[in-house]
């Protein structure tokens, strides 16, 4: 893969987010949450055989949703730029810390969203039709794999908006 179209840098640059801020040091725990409870959830949805309905309107969500993460990309350059001189130097480093990692972690929600919809675009490919003509419901298999995909792109959305926050708390006081 050339360098240009490696994900690499996006990938390590959103994980390395996941640090405690007092120490350092990576936190397993976050680990967990975003990797192993969506294949966790995953595993589950298959064993219990779950089929997912349909996935229409799933593809025209997830993929409007990574739009809109690819335009909060865009806004928080914007706001990096911005950041005024106007705050002491310990928060206006803390504030800046907050957006650079914010803009990983929103980065990487733009390309897990892309992830997500092809995920979502190929498992409706394999639902076959019934004689009506309609979708069968997903395979358990692609249930699983939908499932995974989905959930860690929400997590992912709610570190982004968790980070957004803890920003504008430090540069509203």
């Amino acid at each position: 893969m050339t360098s240009k179209l490696t994900p690499t840098p996006l990938v390590t640059e959103h994980y390395r987010t996941l640090r405690d801020v007092r120490t350092g040091k990576l936190r397993r725990r976050d680990f967990a949450t975003f990797l192993g409870l969506p294949v966790g959830l995953g595993v589950v949805s298959w064993l219990l055989g779950l089929r997912m309905p349909s996935v229409g309107d799933l593809v025209q969500g997830v993929a409007i949703l990574t739009g809109l993460l690819f335009a909060l990309v865009i806004f928080v350059f914007q706001l990096r730029i911005q950041v005024g001189s106007n705050l002491d130097q310990v928060r206006r480093d803390h504030v800046l810390l907050l957006i650079d990692e914010l803009f990983s972690n929103v980065l990487y929600a733009v390309a897990a969203g892309l992830v997500a919809t092809v995920v979502v675009v190929t498992a409706g490919m394999w639902a076959k039709p019934n004689a009506q003509g309609d979708a069968q419901p997903l395979d358990r298999w692609w249930t699983a794999v939908v499932v995974i995909s989905c959930l860690h792109l929400l997590l992912t959305i709610a570190m982004c908006l968790k980070r957004t926050r803890a920003a504008y708390v430090l540069l509203r006081s």
